[in-house]
């Protein structure tokens, strides 16, 4: 029997508008429990969980709990992620870590800062930086698929912050590249990634429909929005509000 998801990215934080995408997608959240929705369907989540918005500590705790309960599973990390994971565990951070610090305050001031923190740890050290479904065709990334990287230990960092070029914006920030994705030749595969928000704050397409990418900029006042699989269909919910500034990348390829 095919197996059925709720695909999505970059939560940052919304907890609200989270809530909202997965009971418009059957997910019924209330009380002490959670129930799935009535044909199987389990979310997966393809990075970038937190900082930027208003609610890490909720968000942490709400994905581990459909996690422990079989109702999720992360396909890929995300840069956020993977900042915070170094963070708990006092590791070297990089040198872009935006929303960090509050992202810290606020577990810090949750009644029960040990909640969140461990729900951190149990989802973060465990989950792949990529996914591939052998049997539904799909591959779960967060911002970028290829170039394999030359040691071949699936650990580059395109795969959670994209392909920079050599060309820089006004503030000096490196370009990214979409060449990934326009030159994607998985035939009959679905590739589903996030972490460029696109310009039209609605989920996209690149390479004829194979590339779904699903940051619409939920944090910045756009959307949140996941894929149906395996229908193919786009699931959108509004932003209740701008949490945050764009960071100004140029995205043009979305």
């Amino acid at each position: 029997m095919a197996r059925s998801f709720l695909i999505t990215t970059d939560v940052h934080a919304c907890f609200d508008e989270f809530v909202c995408l997965l009971e418009a997608a059957g997910f019924r959240l209330g009380g002490d429990r959670i129930a799935a929705p009535a044909d199987g369907r389990r979310l997966l989540f393809g990075g970038d969980l937190v900082d930027r918005g208003p609610d890490p500590s909720f968000s942490l705790l709400l994905l581990d709990e459909l996690v422990r309960a079989g109702q999720a599973e992360l396909g890929a990390l995300g840069n956020h992620d993977c900042t915070l994971l170094a963070a708990l565990r006092d590791e070297p951070l990089p040198a872009r870590t935006s929303g960090l610090n509050a992202t810290l305050a606020e577990l810090l001031r949750f009644p029960d800062p040990a909640a969140p923190r461990d729900a951190a740890l149990r989802l973060f050290e465990r989950a792949p930086l990529r996914s591939v479904y052998r049997s539904e065709r799909l591959l779960v990334t967060h911002a970028a698929v290829f170039p394999v990287d030359r040691d071949g230990d699936g650990r580059a960092r395109y795969l959670t912050d994209g392909v920079e070029t050599a060309e820089r914006d006004a503030l000096g920030r490196a370009l990214k590249d979409f060449g990934w994705a326009e030159g994607w030749r998985g035939s009959g595969w679905q590739v589903c990634c996030g972490h460029n928000t696109t310009c039209t704050r609605l989920p996209g397409t690149l390479a004829g429909g194979a590339v779904a990418c699903l940051d619409s900029g939920c944090v910045f006042g756009g959307s949140l929005s996941g894929l149906l699989w395996p229908e193919r269909s786009f699931l959108t919910v509004p932003s209740l509000g701008a949490y945050a500034s764009e960071p100004g990348e140029i995205r043009a390829a979305l």
